[in-house]
Order: C-alpha cells, then structure tokens, then sequence
C-alpha cells in the first residue's frame, strides 16, 4: 500500500501525518487511512477518499472528504466528516534523482482541510 509523510498546521495546531491509500487508476478513487499526530504525540484518526478527475497536465486536483474516526489524549473519541481538496503535481520522471532503471512516482501534494471536529465529553 504507498504511503505519504508531511507536516501541516491547523487551528488544532502543528502535526505530522502519515497517509496510507490505495488508488484505482481507472476511476481516480483514492481511499486509505491516514494518522495525524501532534507534538506531544496525540493523535487523530481518518478515513478519506477522493476523487482525481483525468488531466493531462501535471497538475490534478482532487476533492473528497475526511471522517475523523478517532485518536488518542485529546483527540479520544474525536468525530467529523471534513471536506478536502488536493492538488496534485506529477515530478516523476523529469525530477528524479534517479538516472537509470525504474524509479518509484514522485509526487508533491497540498491539502486544504475544511470542517469542524467534534469531540466527546470528558
């Protein structure tokens, strides 16, 4: 399954995301996972999908939605249903670093977030 790594900030403040997805060509369909872990190390769950319309530039967007399934310390019991939106910039192969043989796809992604988590009573 790829994976993606990054950083972000948001009005929850600064974390680090890991991102698994699966991504079915013919449709443009991205579901996965992804975990997004603050400084001190709590953490909020997602599900997503979204959807990569065809282009045939290098730049594709992608709109779709995060369900806030969870996490952990603070985020515990955490809920939502976000709006999301990609973009997309294919790299791969006019900037790899690679000079012979198959190299994997380089791609840059920026994601805006938009929604309210809610979060359980304590």
């Amino acid at each position: 399954m790829p994976q993606a790594y990054g950083t972000g900030f948001s009005t929850l403040g600064a974390f680090t995301f890991t991102l698994n997805k699966t991504l079915n060509l013919p449709t443009g369909e991205y579901r996965g996972c992804l975990v997004l872990t603050a400084p001190d190390g709590d953490t909020l769950e997602a599900n997503y999908d979204l959807i990569q319309p065809s282009s045939t530039s290098n730049f594709n967007t992608a709109p779709g939605n995060l369900t806030i399934t969870g996490g952990t310390g603070r985020f515990e019991g955490a809920t939502g249903t976000l709006k999301a939106s990609a973009v997309f910039l294919s790299q791969y192969p006019a900037n790899s670093f690679f000079v012979s043989g198959p190299a994997p796809l380089q791609v840059t992604a920026n994601y805006v977030v938009d929604g309210n988590v809610s979060f359980a009573d304590r």
